[in-house]
């Protein structure tokens, strides 16, 4: 069967669908698994599905949305139930799916597979969706005898976990390098019964800071600036009762360069410190440890004594605090000793996000819960940068008078013009040839459409 010949029987089956439709039932387009575990670096398929009953379908269209940053497409594998294919393209920038299928006789019903996609994983997540766009023009559907059977779409979700050992580059799990940034902490009070509920605030206050540091002359060195300070809420406000900065660099390799704690009360004692130590390894791997040594000034450039920080990488791990669950952390433990006193705290930082969790192991005073201090991240909002967009070029879209496959305007839908259209689903020919055929103005031309063609030019425009 081939050329007018083929298109005269494609077009008898549609007319026979428009004269013998029934009531529609309910028909889902599902992601299967609802769940996929998958590790970094892996590949992993989605099945997106149409979950139809005893629900007959002829055309069917699935608009996919997913985490550009966290996945990649790597294929998508055509199912065989609807086997004309209308439309299959993704990308791996803007982060979609785009497939669409139809079919002229043998209507399928039941469940079965509209396409498989192959998907890549290339950083952790907790959880990222794949879910489905519904709203034109990327709208997902599935029809049968032009009218829309699809009554629901269920979601999937994406768990990608890091491996447990290997080499990790630190700076990019300590505090993300964004002005304005905020992250809010909590955890119990000081030693006593009963135990309260503390918080501690951190915002990135300056990501290009100059430091006056010491050694012993003094030079400048440019850093990221942590503004924290510790309090409570009262109801959904903050309220500071203790504020101090913390100055480290990312730039070449994670380096920190002390901190200004102002007294707060008359009683309180104001600290600050200059520490002059070189970055740490950029990469480090699961059990390794390095040590720093330098020494350290107050903010006058008075010399106070030499420190030693040792930071040892313990595990790659999923931590689960307040604010959700981190499935690619980092677990470090921190020594600091000044003045042969050491001070050992550890700290859970996640992939994009910062610090998640910190407890303190020795080395600190009965009043500061030594192995008892924990604080954990209860929320957190990192800006956005906004990223430049191209500019689009709407498709040509009819107006709401014009009659579905009434190509030439002439007022009615010739066998001319659903040839036409066919040959414009089939990527024969351009939208443009027919723009009165595209119904929702995506620029294509998909099943449902035609069907919609069909029914006008048996019925008359308007009919």
């Amino acid at each position: 069967m081939c050329g007018a010949k083929r298109w005269l029987w494609a077009l008898g089956t549609l007319a026979a669908l428009c004269c013998g439709t029934r009531a529609p039932a309910s028909v889902t387009l599902a992601i299967n698994p609802a769940t996929t575990m998958t590790t970094l670096g892996t590949n992993f398929n989605v099945a997106i599905e149409v979950q139809a009953g005893t629900q007959q379908v002829d055309g069917a269209s699935a608009h996919i949305d997913f985490d550009p940053s966290i996945l990649q497409v790597v294929s998508i594998t055509a199912g065989s139930a609807l086997p004309l294919r209308l439309g299959n393209t993704f990308s791996n920038a803007a982060g979609t799916v785009d497939y669409s299928a139809g079919i002229f006789s043998g209507f399928p019903s039941g469940t079965f597979t509209l396409a498989t996609v192959t998907f890549n994983s290339i950083a952790a997540s907790a959880g990222t969706p794949l879910a489905f766009h519904t709203a034109p023009p990327r709208q997902s559907y599935a029809t049968f005898g032009g009218s829309s059977v699809l009554t629901g779409t269920v979601p999937g979700d994406v768990v990608v976990t890091a491996p447990a050992t290997g080499q990790v580059r630190l700076m990019d799990y300590f505090y993300p390098a964004q002005t304005g940034a905020t992250w809010l902490y909590q955890g119990p009070g000081q030693v006593g019964s009963p135990r309260y509920t503390t918080h501690t605030r951190v915002r990135m206050a300056n990501t290009n800071y100059p430091l006056t540091l010491y050694n012993p002359t003094a030079y400048i060195q440019n850093v990221l600036v942590l503004d924290e300070d510790y309090g409570y809420l009262s109801g959904t406000t903050f309220i500071s009762t203790d504020n101090w900065k913390e100055y480290w660099a990312i730039a070449n390799g994670l380096a920190t360069y002390g901190d200004d704690d102002p007294a707060e009360s008359p009683d309180d004692t104001p600290e600050s410190l200059r520490v002059t130590m070189t970055p740490f390894p950029v990469d480090m791997t699961v059990g390794q440890s390095a040590t720093r040594q330098g020494p350290v000034y107050d903010g006058a450039g008075r010399f106070l004594g030499n420190a030693s920080l040792t930071m040892q990488l313990i595990e790659r791990t999923a931590v689960t605090v307040p604010a959700g669950t981190f499935a690619d952390c980092v677990h470090l433990r921190f020594t600091l000793t000044l003045d042969g006193s050491p001070q050992v705290q550890d700290v859970w930082w996640a992939l994009g996000v910062g610090q998640v969790r910190r407890t303190r192991i020795s080395g600190y005073e009965p009043d500061e819960n030594n192995g008892g201090y924990l604080q954990e991240l209860a929320s957190y909002t990192i800006p956005v940068t906004p990223k430049p967009t191209a500019t689009v070029t709407p498709s040509p879209t009819p107006p709401p008078s014009t009659c579905v496959g009434n190509c030439d305007g002439g007022g009615d839908v010739t066998v001319n013009e659903l040839i036409q259209m066919v040959n414009i689903a089939l990527g024969n020919a351009n939208v443009t040839a027919c723009t009165a055929g595209d119904a929702n103005g995506d620029g294509e031309i998909a099943i449902n459409e035609i069907v919609a063609g069909v029914n006008n030019a048996l019925n008359g425009c308007g009919g």
